[in-house]
Parts: C-alpha cells; structure tokens; sequence
C-alpha cells in the first residue's frame, strides 16, 4: 500500500510541476505576443560616400566589405 500512495504522490506533483510549468509558458508567450517594438525612421548618413545607418552609440557596428567587379 505504501508503494502505491508513494507512485500516487509522485504522479500527482509531476502533474502540478507540469502545469506550473505550462502555465509560465504560456503567458510568457502572450507577453511575447504583446510586445511590439518602436518603429524609428532612420536617417541616412552620405558624407564622404559612406552610408551609416543606425545610432552611433550602437554596442554592435557591423561592416560590411563587397568587391562588385
């Protein structure tokens, strides 16, 4: 009898643990969902032939190096 009230308290928290678990999901994806970021126009920066777009307190600048023969 002990073996069974111990599978059943078991089962019965893997379901709680399951549905907590659940449940976190599912309203982080609503959050996620919800969040819409800001649209910024940004301007085009042409001096001296070099399109910079973007601020340029930026913690990530990405450049780009092409030949177009």
């Amino acid at each position: 009898m002990n073996k069974k009230l111990a599978i059943m308290g078991a089962a019965i928290v893997m379901i709680i643990v399951v549905v907590i678990m659940g449940s976190t999901y599912y309203s982080t994806l609503m959050q996620m969902q919800e969040y819409k970021p800001r649209m910024s126009s940004a301007s085009v920066d042409l001096t001296n032939g070099s399109p910079v777009l973007g601020s340029p307190d930026a913690p990530i600048t990405i450049i780009e190096f092409g030949d177009y023969q």
